[in-house]
């Protein structure tokens, strides 16, 4: 009879079941049509309209947003983002206006321009590609391929072949992880794990074929892009403690001790978010601010995307890790309005002091990576 691992075993757990910073309205207390009331008033007023703007939008979800969104073009026959940009510009120039444009747009929509961007450069944005391609679902993958050529009018992996200046082997991986075949096993983390069975046998040969095979190999033989791209992250966790125990060591140093450039990149990036998806996206926002700059672009993508998801828990391992408060980053690398809508769509309470007025030079104190 094959082994199988039992669904209370550590080893198939999640890090801890993911708790979001932002709920949305209850259903019966919401009405798009009174928000997009609520929004036309406040753009139009004076005074408190930017808290009057942060505090309705960070109290809904995103579906809720968007149907805000369509309210508003209803009642006013104007796109809201667009009456944004256009009646509040002054007031929501540089990174607040990017916070309340993707807060408006669709989650695929939002990491499609994301991707787009990333790979347009003249030097690939990697991580950007690695933190949104690895990090999403067979439905969230099939919605942003769909929204990227709805965009564009261009196939993503097809774009990612011809732009990413990278190593073949890389691309291969992206575009091999964009098949968006993983086995279901990573949607059901998301369920706590429900009726997920991993065959430890299986589990155990993985690891034994990646420890003959040696580092080297991994980042040449076309063998192992099913491995990486195909199992689910149930799976892949048992495999990574299976390899590490034959190893002696964590799998992350040796990777870096045995591979480079980008190919390393993404299987480092990868091995951190299946062993702690939540430490991973904690070490994104603690880049995005530490030292000097900020890369306000993965500031941004990571708690608008993350918010209604396990910001919290991100937040947690944030403060594990780095010994201090996401909350104490935010507030000494932003500014303004900026700052008051990163903090509240991070669950924190923030009152507005003088010196956050007026919010009009952030664009021009801060990167825009």
């Amino acid at each position: 009879m094959e082994n199988k691992l039992e669904l209370s075993d550590p080893s198939l757990q999640s890090e801890n079941k993911d708790v979001p910073t932002i709920y949305g309205c209850p259903d019966n207390e919401f009405s798009a049509e009174a928000d997009a009331s609520s929004l036309y008033n406040a753009m139009k007023g004076l005074g408190t309209r930017e808290k009057a703007i942060i505090d309705l939008l960070t109290h809904r979800s995103s579906q809720q947003r968007r149907n805000i969104a369509g309210a508003y073009k209803k009642l006013y026959g104007k796109e809201l983002i667009n009456a944004m940009k256009g009646e509040l510009k002054i007031l929501i120039s540089g990174h607040f206006e990017d916070v309340l444009i993707a807060l408006l747009k669709p989650p695929e929509v939002y990491d499609a321009e994301q991707i787009h961007h990333a790979i347009h450069l003249p030097l690939t944005d990697e991580d950007m590609v690695i933190n949104i391609v690895c990090t999403r679902n067979n439905v969230e993958l099939n919605a942003i391929k769909k929204a990227y050529t709805n965009l564009y009018d261009k196939d993503l992996a097809l774009d990612i072949s011809s732009h990413v200046h990278s190593s073949t082997f890389f691309k291969n991986l992206i575009t091999t992880t964009l098949a968006a075949n993983r086995d279901d096993d990573f949607d059901s983390e998301e369920n706590d794990l429900e009726h997920v069975m991993v065959a430890v046998e299986q589990a155990k040969w993985d690891a034994r074929a990646l420890y003959d095979a040696g580092p080297k190999r991994w980042a040449s033989d076309s063998t192992f892009i099913p491995l990486f791209t195909g199992r689910g992250l149930v799976h892949l966790r048992v495999v990574i403690q299976e390899l590490e125990k034959l190893l002696d060591m964590p799998l992350e140093k040796v990777l870096a001790t045995h591979l480079h450039g980008d190919v390393e990149k993404f299987l480092e990036r990868f091995v951190k978010f299946v062993k702690n998806k939540h430490a991973f996206f904690a070490e994104i926002l603690y880049k995005s601010m530490k030292g000097l700059g900020t890369d306000n672009r993965k500031l941004i993508h990571t708690i608008v995307s993350r918010c209604e998801k396990d910001l919290d828990n991100i937040k947690q391992q944030f403060e594990a890790a780095y010994r201090k408060t996401l909350e104490s980053f935010i507030i000494g690398d932003t500014s303004g309005y900026y700052k008051q809508i990163l903090l509240a769509l991070s669950g924190y309470v923030y009152q507005q002091s003088e010196e956050d007025i007026p919010d009009l030079s952030e664009s021009d104190s801060e990167g825009d990576n």
